[in-house]
């Protein structure tokens, strides 16, 4: 039996206070923030060292959102950033009961909530972030609007977070290094915790089957198709097509309305985990490769799922998919927008897609280093 599988691995809880779980919106909800929270929640619930899930409604101020952002253009600034003001934060965290404030509370969010609010109340506070602000709104991938003042005074605000929360976990390697560089946080108060694949392992019954005669086949997730490089992967694919390679792509979570003229292409649109998890588990494994070229990317969950499903991953040795890629039985690629090296180590996987029966059975053995049960083992470690 695998020692990171849930079901058989319950802890004790030694810290004194109670641990909660918080994010923007609500972490009960399993379409929260591409299901993250949802699963950490039910795995700390599982291993008896989380609480509850702290809800928020954010949506209650869309109507004041729309006022700052005509108030930022009459005063000839940037619209947006309104998730960052002082308005929307403190009047969001006046949804946190105060009594769960001189508790633990464990959040996704940089800037919600305030540690200062939290430690005020005798509580602690503990960030688990996919990226900082600072790499965020530096990267153009990612596209944030405001202007400069707003922005600036974000980041201020999150480095006075983590100065004074009891711990700041990174989801990858990346994140920690901008914390202990721009923000000059102590390495002693930072960590390295990835994630799992969001589903439950332990009801996956089955490896994916392989045929891969006559064609290989590539599996894509993501809404933000650009980012995500699926515009790559489309121009490299046609090429190989071109010299008479069979290669085929299938798309989740993709606007179905684009690359309606590539025949090869086909989308399968958003699919909600909460209603159709075997649909979407079983679109994955009739897959040979997943595929994710992301120009950016924090973490990329959908890596870890495909490989907690036996699918192999192509994608670039950058960022957080430095922590996420499997070194042995996965694809790693020099991040480039050259669609000729792009293509070629396609074809290459295409040519030898023989092999790609023995990794997809590697990674299928491997299962539970992708799922959360690892996770939550080092969390454990930090909380006591």
């Amino acid at each position: 039996m695998n020692i990171y599988s849930i079901k058989i691995i319950y802890y004790p809880t030694l810290n004194t206070k109670k641990t909660h779980i918080t994010c923007i919106g609500d972490p009960n909800d399993i379409n929260t923030w591409s299901n993250t929270p949802y699963y950490f929640l039910k795995y700390g619930k599982l291993a008896t060292i989380f609480d509850k899930g702290l809800s928020n409604f954010p949506k209650k101020f869309k109507y004041f959102r729309y006022f700052w952002n005509i108030w930022q253009l009459l005063t000839f600034r940037k619209k947006g950033g309104f998730q960052y003001s002082d308005f929307f934060l403190s009047n969001l965290e006046k949804q946190i009961p105060e009594e769960f404030k001189k508790e633990s509370i464990i959040t996704f969010n940089q800037v919600f909530p305030s540690a200062q609010s939290v430690k005020d109340k005798g509580g602690k506070m503990y960030y688990y972030i996919d990226m900082s602000l600072n790499l965020l709104f530096n990267s153009k991938e990612y596209n944030i609007s405001s202007d400069k003042k707003t922005l600036a005074k974000a980041i201020e605000k999150e480095k006075n977070n983590y100065l004074l929360a009891e711990k700041v976990v990174c989801m990858a390697d990346f994140v920690k290094k901008d914390l202990i560089e721009f923000y000059k946080i102590d390495e002693s108060k930072i960590h390295v915790i990835t994630p799992g694949a969001n589903f439950d392992i332990e009801e996956i019954f089955h490896p994916p089957i392989f045929n891969t005669k006559n064609i290989l086949k590539c599996i894509f997730i993501g809404k933000d198709w650009k980012r995500k490089g699926l515009d790559l992967l489309v121009e490299a694919v046609e090429i190989q097509r071109s010299k008479g390679q069979n290669i085929v792509i299938e798309t989740i979570g993709v606007p179905i309305e684009i690359f309606t003229d590539k025949k090869f292409v086909t989308h399968h649109g958003f699919i909600d985990k909460k209603t159709n998890l075997s649909t979407f588990i079983e679109i994955i494994q009739n897959n040979h490769v997943g595929i994710l070229l992301s120009r950016s990317e924090a973490l990329g969950i959908s890596v870890l799922e495909f490989q907690a499903l036996g699918i192999p991953v192509l994608g670039f040795d950058h960022q957080g998919m430095k922590d996420t890629i499997d070194n042995e039985n996965s694809f790693k690629l020099n991040l480039t927008e050259n669609i000729q090296d792009i293509a070629i180590e396609i074809s290459n996987i295409y040519i030898h897609r023989d092999q790609l029966k023995f990794k997809s059975t590697n990674l299928w053995n491997n299962r539970y280093n992708f799922g959360w049960g690892k996770t939550i083992e080092k969390w454990k470690e930090i909380l006591n």
